[in-house]
């Protein structure tokens, strides 16, 4: 039970033994009126949170339920070194960036991302808040996996990009596609901003 449910409770179960204690008082139907305002706003209170409660699980099962349009892979734990030292700043806004150009970015994380972001371990949901992204477009690999070697095969499986600056030479054998133009995107970050490094690239494939 709620506060404001508990306190609604409360407040009418005191109605009655006041209005006995109240019998004699000049002021009791005064004193009554109040104290019957009183309830009313607090049912009225509680009712409007539920409500508002309720509106905010439908909207978000409705994100949850949206369709990954234009989806591509993001090395979170490179791009976040985009400005030199570990941002989470930088990395939202290359986030927003790939939104404005019309991507769903899929995020993959090595399991030591928040340990060098916030100094303590953090999973999947807790990034995903931090990056206003929804749970399934953030991956933190587990301890142990090697989330370059899992974004490979994704990419590969499914003909994505990787946004990144890593280069991936100790995988190139295992994975071809990584020598091929176009399929690592590339870029800097700059005066607060990201500066692709072959833009057309983005436009390519959307047109695709």
């Amino acid at each position: 039970m709620n506060f404001l449910s508990s306190l609604l409770y409360g407040l009418l179960i005191a109605f009655v033994p006041l209005a006995v204690l109240l019998a004699d008082n000049a002021n009791r139907n005064k004193i009554l009126f109040v104290f019957g305002a009183v309830i009313f706003a607090v049912f009225g209170l509680a009712v409007g949170v539920r409500i508002f409660r309720a509106s905010l699980a439908v909207l978000h099962e409705r994100k949850q339920q949206q369709p990954t349009i234009h989806p591509i892979l993001v090395d979170g734990s490179n791009v976040m070194h985009g400005g030199g030292t570990p941002s989470i700043v930088v990395l939202y806004g290359v986030l927003i960036d790939l939104t404005q150009r019309g991507y769903t970015s899929l995020v993959c994380f090595d399991a030591n991302v928040a340990y060098k972001l916030f100094d303590h371990y953090a999973n999947d949901t807790y990034m995903a808040g931090h990056l206003g992204l929804r749970r399934e477009q953030v991956e933190v690999v587990p301890k142990g996996v090697i989330a370059d070697e899992m974004l490979l095969e994704v990419a590969t499986k499914h003909n994505l990009l990787i946004v990144t600056n890593d280069r991936f030479f100790d995988w190139q054998s295992q994975f071809p596609r990584v020598a091929d133009h176009g399929f690592l995107i590339k870029g800097r970050w700059t005066d607060g901003d990201v500066i692709w490094r072959f833009p057309q690239d983005l436009l390519l494939s959307l047109a695709a």
